[in-house]
């Protein structure tokens, strides 16, 4: 029942980082060893716009990264590196012509959609998350509660926690991309 917890909350956490990037990271594609601190994910669509938004000099069409392992040392989390190691990074791509170049208020554009998107992810799996905690302490919420945000204490394994978690984790992120397959299309 931890292991299922700790999958779902750690499911919330690759949406929100990953989430402008990728599409929808489930549990199911999700492959946790807990205590080796080894988690796999495999087979994630990239989002084309997003990428885009980069100002790369072609159009991604197209985006698979085959597997994304993270090596998470937890017994040394802060002092060792936490490893993300991208494989087999397959993305089909058109070059970009001179008329159907962007401007950078178009890349401004497709960037902040693709934000707003990640947003909307984000409030929608809070609210969630807020929805399913009133239920498990008995549902009694009023209306002024219902109006109200959770508090995140740190100790609840909300917010403070899983975020103070978060941000040791990407202070020390390393990243690892191997076998990237790119196709130029016209």
């Amino acid at each position: 029942a931890v292991v299922v917890m700790f999958e779902g909350q750690l499911t919330a956490v690759l949406n929100r980082t990953l989430g402008a990037y990728v599409h929808g990271i489930s549990s199911k594609d999700l492959s946790v060893a807990v205590l080796s601190g080894n988690i796999v994910l495999k087979n994630l669509r990239m989002k084309a716009d997003a990428l885009n938004a980069l100002g790369m000099p072609f159009d991604v069409r197209a985006g698979v990264v085959g597997k994304l392992t993270l090596q998470v040392p937890w017994r040394a989390l802060g002092r060792q590196p936490v490893i993300a190691t991208l494989d087999e990074v397959y993305v089909v791509a058109g070059f970009a012509s001179q008329d159907a170049s962007l401007s950078v208020e178009e890349k401004t554009k497709r960037w902040n959609a693709a934000q707003a998107e990640l947003k909307r992810k984000i409030v929608d799996e809070g609210e969630l998350a807020w929805l399913a905690a009133n239920a498990a302490t008995g549902g009694g919420a009023t209306k002024n509660a219902a109006a109200q945000p959770p508090a995140n204490d740190g100790d609840e394994g909300g917010g403070g926690w899983l975020a103070g978690m978060l941000d040791t984790i990407l202070g020390n992120l390393e990243v690892r991309v191997t076998r990237i397959h790119l196709r130029l299309e016209d």
